[in-house]
């Protein structure tokens, strides 16, 4: 009888040790399906906020790439109406001659001195 008490106790507390450790077990599975379900969700959301970004930085590249090209029309047309302005003259090579590059040095400081 002490024998089959014995038997009986430690049966009921195995039973009841495997019961705890499995419902212990499935506390930590249903956290994690908790978890990965809170991740899912936080992956979804990243995805979500990630393509407005997406599609606002497109917008932001459009409208600075129609900047960019208005700028260079406008960098185009101006550097076209300096070329069909007036030439400017080059440099002129300096005659072997003192006398006659301090005659030209002189001829263009009088006609340049009111001009500064």
């Amino acid at each position: 009888m002490p024998d089959q008490l014995l038997l009986v106790l430690l049966l009921a507390a195995f039973s009841g040790a495997l019961a705890g450790w499995l419902g212990g077990v499935g506390g930590r599975w249903t956290l994690r399906a908790r978890l990965l379900d809170l991740e899912r969700f936080a992956e979804g959301l990243d995805r979500r906020v990630k393509g407005r970004e997406g599609q606002a930085g497109q917008a932001v590249r459009q409208a600075v790439k129609g900047e960019q090209a208005r700028v260079e029309a406008e960098a185009a047309a101006l550097l076209g109406a300096m070329q069909r302005a007036a030439p400017r003259p080059g440099p002129r090579p300096v005659p072997d001659d003192p006398a006659a590059a301090s005659a030209e040095a002189h001829q263009f400081w009088t006609a340049h001195d009111g001009k500064r």
